[in-house]
């Protein structure tokens, strides 16, 4: 069974189980994602002709990656931040100010890969059949830290935690540093935690001083 007959199946089941059925299996992600290429460009082709979820059929098209697919440091974020120019123009300075390096030379990643205008609002259905496909891209990139904005630490780790009790705490993942913190698109609504982020960007710094 080739990729394109497994992933027509996938779609019919996750379309299914979006309109209620409960009756199937759950389709295990993880042993789909031991399929997918050891190849960064061809796995990209893969996310490219990816039509599994209902998102991809409104997206405006798709965000693979940002920046380096060899960097040492990978930033994830729950959804594409090149949709919000005001959120994507913060984050640049941030890293090119504080970190003192430029964006092409960090690696963004997304747990979702459709941009869309859409606002999602319920999105546990599209990051369960698109988490894999970001997992892989660790896997190939192999970075030395991963930083998670926001609320991607949850879906990354299976966790269910305030981003408040956990930001700028060291975590291992896959045996890489992670470390998780705010969000950009927070920090516009909360100007008062732009003072906690600086602080993870300095421990952020430090780390990649000893790479």
């Amino acid at each position: 069974m080739n990729m394109k007959v497994k992933n027509k199946i996938l779609s019919n089941l996750y379309s299914l189980k979006s309109i209620g059925y409960n009756y199937i299996s759950p389709v295990d992600f993880n042993e789909y994602n031991n399929e997918l290429p050891n190849d960064i460009d061809k796995l990209k082709d893969v996310v490219d002709n990816c039509n599994l979820c209902n998102l991809s059929h409104t997206s405006k098209n798709k965000i693979f990656l940002l920046g380096d697919n060899n960097a040492k440091i990978v930033f994830i974020s729950t959804t594409p931040m090149i949709d919000k120019e005001s959120v994507k123009n913060l984050f640049i300075t941030m890293i090119e100010n504080v970190l003192k390096i430029s964006k092409d030379d960090i690696c963004l990643l997304s747990l979702l890969k459709c941009s869309s205008d859409l606002e999602l609002t319920k999105i546990s259905n599209e990051i369960d059949i698109c988490k894999g496909y970001m997992i892989k891209q660790i896997e190939l990139i192999n970075p030395k830290l991963i930083v998670t904005l926001g609320d991607s630490y949850n879906y990354l780790l299976n966790e269910n935690k305030e981003i408040s009790s956990i930001r700028g705490m060291l975590f291992k993942y896959n045996n890489i540093t992670l470390l998780p913190m705010y969000h950009p698109s927070l920090l516009l609504r909360n100007p008062s935690l732009k003072k906690d982020a600086m602080v993870d960007l300095k421990k952020i710094k430090y780390l990649m001083e000893s790479f």
